[in-house]
């Protein structure tokens, strides 16, 4: 049986690779607590930080929940808090962890002095909001007063948005979006509204009734931005996404496919630094192309789809959730797939790459993942997108929360036309002071010259296409200044076998988790085949630098 301590890290982040390593797991023992029953939620930093929320079968339920961070148990149900004087944790909610390491937690608390003050926000073990006390956004009526709080989502400067109710001095309650500005110690300096209930958004002439509540129903970026959904109906529905003050899909409008959205009911989104966003809905008709994941306006996948890495099967379902864009623009989400086996067809995608996969998937112990937890706290990924915490049950019925390093991962890139030549993936771990090897295949002629071109940039409009090249391919580079930023020659040419490159990668710190893409080139310089094919382009790789 392992043990998790209370004082000393028992797990460290486990060596980078592509193989899960358990973190914890069912029946752990928690000395003085009880065993681990369940886990509930995950989440990572850009650090490889990591928070597991886990049930044990402590006999009293107002005790058995623990937060394990990093391997040691640093908070409890039923432990005390900082403030209120005499107040203690009763249920954890939302957590919200930064690339710096810090916490912002949404407590219920027991030992209050009603129902009216028995929740708080922690910024650590620092009380920055409690229910009842007044609010200080100049946006709200004098003696506004906090109620209960849904989601609090903590950015890398020390700002929090907050989902929560509000009492007005008259009139019902009101939902409102928050954003509460902390100095490095917690200390609250200012809160500012962002939209509540009542207000009519723009390209709208209803007021919002309420917003969706789930964690993964909103985002929020460093530059203070807000990616939410708002219903302007609750009774009937009219559901609408919005990134700041600018809708972006509503209920009964027109998609990126041409149908119009249906719902957003189970709608699953995110927003990464530079902006860029991503978000999953349901059109109408239901059909078995329903679903669709669209990013930054255009559609990335939708059920019915298929690639390489699913064929020949089609995408069936997305899950419930959540669909991730780390700062680089690569989208991390689950996938379910037609192939009629039992045991296959659902697994997490970074991008067209299955990076975890059930019944294929092993872990580090040697046990093969047979089950993965798609729902709204069942996996995170970091905000680099160089970690993934999952949920799962491995083949001998124990679940367990998971982690993966995905640096040095190797993705093709999507195409739209489709190069007749290939470029693969075929060793080197993609890690600094390593390297990375790929071949290149199926050139136009026997005898003809080749070469693999490396470019800090996709060519512009990628993903999910690049530039087509009339007679030569599809281009899926930058080709403008500076990139490519290098460019390797087969040291023979190619006859009809895989003509295989070797790339060394310096052992430089700074390029840790930088993407570079890859596209190879046979050209036909000395006129051996076909003069109407001097030149054919393979496929992309999209390469993720590892340590």
């Amino acid at each position: 049986m392992r043990r998790l301590v209370f004082a000393l890290p028992l797990l460290s982040i486990p060596a980078a690779g592509q193989t899960p390593a358990p973190l914890v797991q069912q029946g752990d023992d928690v000395p003085g607590i009880g065993n681990v029953l369940r886990i509930d939620n995950v989440v990572v930093n850009d650090s490889g930080d990591w928070i597991v929320e886990a049930i044990t079968d402590h006999p009293n339920p107002a005790q058995d929940s623990v937060l394990i961070k990093n391997g040691v148990v640093v908070l409890r149900e039923g432990d005390p808090v900082s403030a209120p004087a005499g107040a203690a944790i009763g249920e954890f909610d939302a957590v919200g962890l930064n690339r710096n390491g810090d916490v912002v937690w949404n407590f219920a608390l027991d030992g209050t002095s009603s129902t009216a003050d028995d929740g708080g926000i922690y910024f650590g073990s620092k009380l920055v909001i409690q229910e009842g006390t007044v609010s200080g956004a100049p946006q709200f009526a004098p003696g506004t007063v906090w109620q209960k709080s849904f989601d609090v989502k903590l950015n890398n400067l020390n700002r929090v948005l907050i989902l929560s109710y509000v009492k007005p001095p008259s009139g019902p309650p009101e939902q409102a979006l928050v954003i509460a500005d902390l100095q490095p110690d917690g200390t609250l300096t200012a809160e500012n509204l962002v939209y509540k209930t009542g207000d009519v958004l723009p390209g709208q002439t209803d007021p919002v009734a309420v917003f969706s509540i789930a964690p993964h129903r909103s985002a929020f970026n460093d530059a203070d931005s807000v990616l939410f959904v708002a219903n302007m109906n609750q009774s009937s529905g009219d559901r609408a996404i919005y990134l700041d003050s600018l809708l972006l899909a509503a209920e009964g409008s027109g998609s990126p496919v041409g149908l119009q959205w249906g719902t957003f009911y189970n709608a699953s989104l995110d927003l990464n630094a530079g902006g860029e966003y991503v978000y999953t809905g349901n059109l109408t008709p239901p059909s078995g192309s329903n679903v669709l994941m669209v990013k930054n306006g255009a559609k990335l996948y939708q059920t019915g789809d298929s690639f390489p890495a699913i064929a020949p099967f089609s995408l069936t379902d997305f899950g419930t959730g959540p669909v991730d864009i780390d700062d680089g623009g690569d989208v991390l989400w689950y996938g379910e797939w037609s192939d009629p086996s039992p045991t296959k067809g659902a697994g997490f995608f970074v991008n067209d790459n299955l990076v975890v996969e059930q019944w294929v998937t092993v872990d580090t112990d040697g046990h093969t993942i047979t089950n993965l937890e798609d729902t709204v706290e069942g996996y995170a990924v970091s905000e680099n997108g160089r970690f993934l915490v999952f949920e799962a049950k491995r083949d001998d019925g124990i679940w367990g929360a998971y982690f993966v390093d995905l640096s040095g991962n190797v993705t093709p890139m999507s195409e739209c036309a489709g190069n007749l030549s290939t470029l693969a993936h075929t060793g080197g771990t993609g890690a600094t002071g390593d390297k990375i090897q790929l071949a290149m295949d199926s050139g136009q002629a026997s005898g003809v010259f080749a070469l693999v071109a490396y470019a800090t940039q996709p060519a512009p409009g990628w993903p999910p296409c690049g530039a087509a090249l009339p007679g030569i391919g599809e281009l899926l580079l930058a080709v403008a200044a500076p990139n490519p930023v290098l460019v390797t020659i087969a040291g023979q040419p190619w006859t009809g076998g895989a003509l295989v490159f070797d790339q060394a990668i310096p052992l430089d710190p700074t390029l840790v988790n930088a993407n570079v893409y890859a596209q190879g080139l046979f050209a036909d310089f000395a006129g051996v085949g076909s003069p109407a094919e001097p030149f054919r382009l393979t496929g992309g790789l999209e390469i993720l630098i590892g340590p």
